[in-house]
């Protein structure tokens, strides 16, 4: 009787360790992959606003145009062969929140994208700077919920190089 509570004891313990061992590693892999997204995505943005910079009537430097752009594209290429979740129902709202955004001064820069990922922009003497959102999920299938978590990163400051 003894050993079978013992084994009974011992076979829990190894379940456990493998269950967590399981969560870890999902939770490495979709990190791993919500930080390759980010960083491909800051790496096409900071590019992009290098050699496209945009200046209005009075002078003043203004940030990119994602929307329809040749980078919206290369980027949705770029998630579509990393493996990135797409959003349902394909061309959706991003629900790009703005808290702490906008006190910053900061701008979103795509409202709609077939993935879902968010890019803004933020202004500072000197230039623009990037912020980009991406996400990592987790779809736990015994209650049905899906679990989102966010993975931020910023370019440096875009200088605006033109003569004034």
């Amino acid at each position: 009787m003894k050993e079978s509570i013992g084994n009974a004891f011992v076979f829990g313990l190894v379940l456990t360790f493998a269950f967590l061992m399981m969560i870890i590693l999902t939770a490495a892999i979709n990190y791993s992959r919500a930080n390759k997204v980010k960083n491909k995505i800051l790496h096409y943005v900071s590019a992009y606003a290098e050699y496209n910079t945009m200046v209005d009537q009075n002078g003043q430097l203004q940030p990119i145009d994602l929307s329809g752009s040749d980078l919206e594209e290369q980027i949705n290429r770029e998630l579509s062969e990393i493996g990135y979740k797409a959003n349902y129902g394909g061309w959706s709202q991003n629900d790009c929140d703005d808290k702490g955004v906008s006190e910053k001064g900061g701008i979103v820069l795509n409202s709609h994208s077939n993935y879902h990922y968010c890019v803004y922009a933020f202004p500072s003497e000197r230039g623009y700077y990037y912020g980009v959102k991406t996400f990592m999920y987790f779809d736990i299938p015994v209650i049905g919920a899906q679990l989102e978590l966010p993975v931020y990163g910023e370019t440096r400051v875009i200088y605006d190089l033109g003569e004034k």
